[in-house]
């Protein structure tokens, strides 16, 4: 086992998780191509092993760890940049429908690259904004769960991502430690949008890099109003 597959298999053990071999080599291989596309094009600051095991992978997968994602589930990821959290979360959990959304062309060829290497299945890249994406049947109420990471506000997120879910599906909001004040901004656009804050959970574990997340949980209940009557 490689340095890079050691220190990962240690990291995932820690936040919860049992990589398999094929796990492992997925990870390795995403490792590989996101250090050698981002000497060419910024796909992230974070560039050293360990950050991008900490910082990207084990961080991205949290949601499982917490029981807050259910396998055999429709996800959009808003915002996916290189793929985080939502490539990172169906090489954790394969029966995942996953659809990674990002408007920048460099980032969605990379990621479209990357799924093709990995053999993955049920997983399409989209070049669009999600605001776009509401206004088209084929997105708008089809999902189970939206994830979105240091994407916006969750005022301005919850515009864009509640429309995309189903009735009783689940916006999957990572944060940091202190939510409050965001949360109080948002309440009048999610009761707008016919959803409601159902959970705030906190995960904070002392690994080598200590992960303070807070992971706002918001269920769709109805139909909201016109979302251009609220955007204006």
């Amino acid at each position: 086992m490689t340095d890079f597959k050691r220190c990962l298999n240690q990291a995932m053990k820690e936040a919860g998780f049992i990589l398999d071999e094929g796990q492992l080599e997925r990870f390795k291989l995403y490792r590989d191509e996101l250090k050698r596309w981002n000497r060419r094009i910024n796909l992230t600051s974070v560039a050293d092993d360990c950050g991008i095991i900490y910082k990207h992978f084990v961080d991205s997968v949290l949601p499982i760890v917490c029981g807050l994602i259910l396998p055999r589930s429709r996800l959009a990821d808003v915002g996916t940049g290189p793929g985080f959290p939502g490539l990172c979360l169906k090489l954790i959990e394969p029966t995942l429908k996953v659809t990674l959304i990002d408007s920048s062309h460099k980032k969605t060829a990379f990621l479209k690259c990357l799924v093709a290497m990995m053999g993955l299945e049920e997983t399409e890249v989209v070049r669009a904004r999600a605001e776009e994406l509401i206004r088209k049947p084929e997105y708008s109420g089809r999902f189970d769960y939206v994830t979105a990471r240091y994407v916006a506000e969750l005022r301005k997120l919850v515009r864009y991502c509640l429309p995309l879910l189903k009735p009783g599906g689940r916006l999957i909001a990572y944060k940091g430690k202190n939510v409050r004040g965001e949360l109080d901004k948002a309440l009048e656009p999610i009761q707008w949008l016919g959803a409601q804050v159902i959970d705030v959970v906190r995960f904070e574990r002392p690994l080598k890099y200590r992960l303070h997340r807070s992971f706002v949980v918001i269920e769709k209940r109805k139909d909201g109003q016109d979302i251009d009557s609220f955007i204006g």
